[in-house]
């Protein structure tokens, strides 16, 4: 059957409210109707670089550098092709909509782009637990949204890392045990995680109160591959 050519052309966007998005991520992109679209429709869709067909509103994909395009049609009509989208790896991508407001043309850029795997930073408030309280440590992944993050404790240096608490959303926790701490985060499904954190150690009051700051410093920096040197 020779299908009619519907003059309505679909919108490719992205289902996620995060940024940046980061390479090997999953990402869910949704084909736009706009006055269309519904259960009668399926939906067709064509990467750039390499032609294939599914019949979802919604395709999921790894984040790369591919562009993609969608049609949507029923048993009697079928859209134009969208315009290409990109997930730009390395560099920004600019895309341009004009907007009406006031009788006067407005030219808005949205930037997005694909980086690297992110890594997540670990800071504590204080790294001496007071006789018979906590303290906070607070876990975060710079520039971006989104995450769920999971913490790690360890007994010391030489020993596995053990996770203490799973998908807590609010980036923080208060501990009252000593150890050395870590952290990562992660979002989507399934489950993208970033590296792990740097690692912070925590004591009591009492313990290795002989450590002066800089011999403090030195010991972070152990944990967490650095160097310093001692001054004379």
């Amino acid at each position: 059957m020779l299908l009619g050519q519907f003059s309505i052309k679909p919108t490719v966007t992205l289902q996620h409210n995060w940024s940046p998005i980061f390479r090997g991520e999953r990402v869910t992109l949704r084909c736009e109707i706009h006055g269309g679209g519904g259960t009668e429709w399926t939906y067709e869709w064509r990467p750039t670089s390499r032609y294939s067909e599914t019949f979802s509103e919604s395709r999921t994909i790894t984040a790369d550098s591919d562009s993609y395009s969608c049609r949507g049609r029923t048993n009697y009509e079928q859209t134009q092709w969208s315009d290409s989208f990109s997930l730009t790896v390395g560099e920004f991508m600019v895309i341009k909509h004009f907007i009406k407001q006031y009788s006067v043309d407005l030219l808005v850029f949205v930037f997005s782009s694909i980086a690297e795997k992110p890594r997540a930073n670990l800071t504590a408030e204080e790294t001496i637990i007071p006789a018979g309280g906590s303290i906070t440590l607070t876990c975060s992944v710079p520039s971006s949204a989104g995450w769920k993050f999971g913490w790690f404790r360890q007994e010391s240096m030489y020993q596995t890392a053990q996770l203490i608490r799973i998908n807590e959303p609010d980036g923080f926790i208060r501990v009252s045990e000593e150890g050395i701490y870590s952290c990562r985060g992660g979002r989507g499904d399934p489950v993208f995680y970033t590296e792990s954190s740097n690692k912070v150690s925590v004591r009591k009051t009492g313990e290795f109160s002989f450590c002066s700051p800089l011999k403090q410093k030195v010991i972070s920096d152990l944990l967490n591959g650095g160097v310093s040197f001692f001054e004379t």
